[in-house]
């Protein structure tokens, strides 16, 4: 009997801090660990903490700088026992950020010294302080204290102290002071503007806009002010000016910068002298009279025409001369106007006008150019058109009825010059256009073209068109109606539609085929394909053509018809020939010698000779028998003579191949005599019988050398032996014995033979 005694040491609850503070590290996160959250000390290894958020979701044992502002919960499980207990946390950011402040020197020429300024156009990447707070970017603000230095000697010019408070949002903030002295340049430092080419527009240069001086400072340019700067530095320039062409002119721009904190000496003041060219570069501003179409004089084909003035303007030269160009005839013509200047505008218009009149032809547009040049010979030109038209429309005769045939692309374009009929006009030659006097899928009524088109929808009818003849030039394309309708006349034309093409019809490719392979209902051999400029009606293939096949042996020329016919009646056919060849491919097995031990009654002997293979031919099988008496071997042997006909190949003066019966054994009887041979083309299956057709051949033949396309026919002998197994039966024989006996003298003629010996007895001439 055995005691086991059990001692139960009492677990104490533990008991979690209801609300602790947690503050975050330099890296802005804090570990929980169980001990920060139970009262009293702990062992950790005996508890597991696990954080949740207000919200209950689960984030491990680590607070971070997402949970700032959150109360999170803390659970503490005593592992042994599995009792909980939990608390508050509240993390707290207490760190503030940490900031350094680099100092700077700046240049005396810059016109701002904010932090925005410096780093966005000076480039200075120091101009903001390097700052950082691993809980989360801070705000940065600064203030100012500068102290200015009158002419340093190691040229500074002021002193900046600008002071930067750095606040996180927990709102703890660090502070640094950075330093920037403003320095002033030596004079040598300081570079002139470059010549420089300016486009006169009636304003003088300004500094700001040919150059000031400038000093370099991180890879830019800064002018240098002309009035007083923190730079001491007093800029001045003076110019003088060449008059060159109407406004243009030559400015000399001396500089001179004086240093106010140097001494007066060689090197102080400096100065510089720029070229700026303000050049006339352009010509004068035209502007021409709008496009102008005009009604030829009376009884004249032409029109007298006083040019009208075009409007002229140049904002630094002033316009100098004016003249109008054109061409009549292909002879280039020029006219000089006469400038007058109005005093109005900025810059002041001017007019340019003609007083004498010019001959502008009928039915022609005449491009008028005004060019235009000012005092520095810069020109300018526009130009315009003037169309003169004849106040007259053109006598117009058209054809009345004319017919139009459709293309293969079920459409046909007319010309509308084809239905004129000798139109004309008094002043120029006339021009055509037509349109459709109705609303048609082929073509819109609506405007005028200078091609008709008719299309299927036409056929078999008389479409109205409506002729127009201008006696002005006109555009290419369709124009709408009233396009130049009062320089026009019109005639009416009734067209006839018709269509005169037949379908037509692409047969199927030729076909050669063999006859092993030959279909019969030619549907594997395609269809045509048939095609119409409109629409087709009915597709038909009629009775093939077997005029020039072999319907027997399925050899020759098949040709099949097909008839397509068109939705206006027209009709059209095409062929396709088909070339069956004739293939004789085939094996014959010829059938085995017999040795049989019955009669047949019937003498037939199954079974006959056998084909193999697609074979094309119209064969028949016949044989004929020669029956022999056989002696002691048999009853008797059947020489059967097999006849194998090709009628596809058969002639009657050709003679057919002989087969020879193969028997390689001596033996008659032998079993291997009796195979009947294969007689098959080399590679066919079956194959050919390979062996030797007497037993004394050196080698086996192979049967292929007897098969031939082109054979007549085949001949073969099949030998049948019947041999009598079944004893007599006697029947009425007498009770005892019976003696005969041959009293007769021996016939040596009958008897006396060889072949009367008899089996047991030697040299016997006489059975008895």
């Amino acid at each position: 009997m055995w005691l086991i005694a059990l001692y139960l040491t009492p677990v104490k609850a533990q008991v979690c801090n209801d609300l602790s503070l947690v503050a975050l590290n330099d890296f802005c996160s804090a570990t929980i660990t169980p001990d920060m959250v139970l009262e009293g000390s702990a062992d950790d290894s005996a508890y597991a903490v696990q954080l949740f958020t207000s919200k209950g979701v689960p984030i491990g044992q680590v607070l971070t700088a997402a949970h700032l502002g959150d109360t999170v919960r803390a659970v503490v499980t005593h592992l042994p026992s599995g009792n909980t207990c939990w608390g508050r946390l509240v993390p707290v950011d207490a760190r503030p950020p940490t900031m350094s402040c680099p100092s700077l020197t700046v240049p005396c020429v810059l016109p701002d010294y904010s932090p925005a300024f410096l780093f966005l156009e000076a480039a200075l990447s120091a101009a903001y302080p390097a700052v950082s707070d691993a809980c989360g970017p801070p705000s940065l603000t600064f203030t100012d204290s500068t102290e200015a230095f009158n002419c340093s000697p190691l040229g500074l010019v002021a002193r900046i102290w600008r002071t930067w408070v750095a606040t996180d949002a927990a709102g703890n903030s660090a502070v640094c002071t950075q330093t920037l002295e403003v320095m002033r340049f030596p004079l040598d430092s300081l570079l002139f503007p470059v010549d420089t080419i300016l486009e006169c527009n009636g304003l003088f240069p300004s500094p700001s806009t040919s150059g000031m001086p400038v000093v370099f400072f991180n890879q830019k340019k800064w002018p240098i002010p002309s009035t007083a700067s923190a730079c001491r530095w007093s800029v001045v320039h003076q110019d003088h000016t060449v008059p060159l062409c109407g406004g243009s002119f030559a400015l000399l721009r001396q500089w001179t910068v004086f240093d106010d904190c140097a001494s007066l000496g060689t090197n102080n003041p400096i100065q510089g002298v720029q070229t700026i060219q303000v050049k006339d570069q352009e010509g004068p501003k035209l502007v021409c009279p709008r496009d102008t179409v005009l009604s030829t004089d009376p009884f004249a084909c032409s029109r007298l025409w006083v040019l009208p003035p075009g409007r002229l303007s140049d904002a630094c030269s002033g316009v100098r001369d004016v003249e109008a160009r054109w061409a009549v005839g292909g002879i280039a013509q020029r006219l000089v106007g006469a400038v007058t200047a109005t005093g109005s505008g900025d810059p002041p218009d001017t007019i340019g006008s003609w007083s004498q009149q010019v001959l502008l032809p009928s039915g022609e547009t005449t491009v008028l150019t005004y060019l235009a040049s000012d005092s520095c010979g810069n020109t300018a030109s526009c130009s315009f058109r003037i169309t003169v038209v004849d106040g007259q429309p053109p006598s117009v005769r058209c054809t009345q009825y004319t017919q139009v045939a459709l293309g293969s692309g079920g459409e046909s374009l007319v010309w509308a010059s084809m239905l004129d009929a000798g139109s004309e006009d008094y002043c120029t030659s006339v021009r055509f256009k037509a349109r459709r006097a109705d609303m048609s899928a082929c073509q819109a009524g609506d405007r005028f073209f200078d091609q008709l088109r008719f299309c299927c929808a036409d056929v078999g009818k008389t479409v109205p068109v409506i002729l127009r003849v201008y006696d002005v030039a006109v555009e290419s394309g369709a124009v709408s109606i009233e396009y130049f309708e009062q320089q026009a006349n019109d005639c009416q034309v009734f067209v006839q539609v018709v269509d005169k093409i037949k379908p037509a019809c692409t047969p199927p490719a030729e076909v050669q085929v063999s006859c092993s392979h030959f279909d019969p209902s030619l549907k594997a051999y395609g269809q045509p394909k048939f095609a119409d400029n409109c629409c087709l009606d009915a597709v038909v293939e009629l009775p093939p053509s077997y005029a020039a096949f072999d319907t027997l042996c399925h050899r020759g020329t098949i040709v099949r018809t097909f008839r397509g016919t068109d939705c206006h009646g027209l009709s059209t056919t095409c062929t396709q020939r088909i070339l069956v060849a004739y293939e004789a491919a085939y094996a014959i097995q010829f059938p085995d010698d017999l040795v049989l031990t019955q009669c047949d009654s019937a003498g037939l002997y199954p079974p006959g000779p056998q084909i193999f293979g697609p074979n094309c031919a119209r064969v028949s099988l016949s044989y004929q028998d020669k029956v022999h008496q056989a002696g002691k071997l048999a009853c008797y042997w059947i020489d059967r003579e097999w006849t194998f006909i090709d009628w596809c190949r058969y002639h009657p003066s050709l003679p057919l191949v002989e087969v020879p019966n193969p028997t390689p054994s001596p033996d008659p009887l032998a079993p291997v005599n009796r195979p009947g041979p294969v007689v098959a083309p080399p590679g066919f299956s079956p194959a050919p019988t390979v062996q030797r057709i007497r037993p004394d051949d050196p080698l086996p033949t192979n049967f292929s050398v007897f098969w031939s396309p082109q054979a007549n026919g085949y001949r073969y002998r099949q030998i049948i032996i019947i041999r009598d197994s079944v004893p007599p039966e006697y029947r009425g024989c007498p009770p005892g014995l019976v003696q005969v006996c041959d009293h007769t003298t021996s016939d040596p003629t009958l008897w006396s033979g060889p072949e009367w010996n008899h089996p047991l007895v030697p040299n016997s001439t006489d059975l008895c």
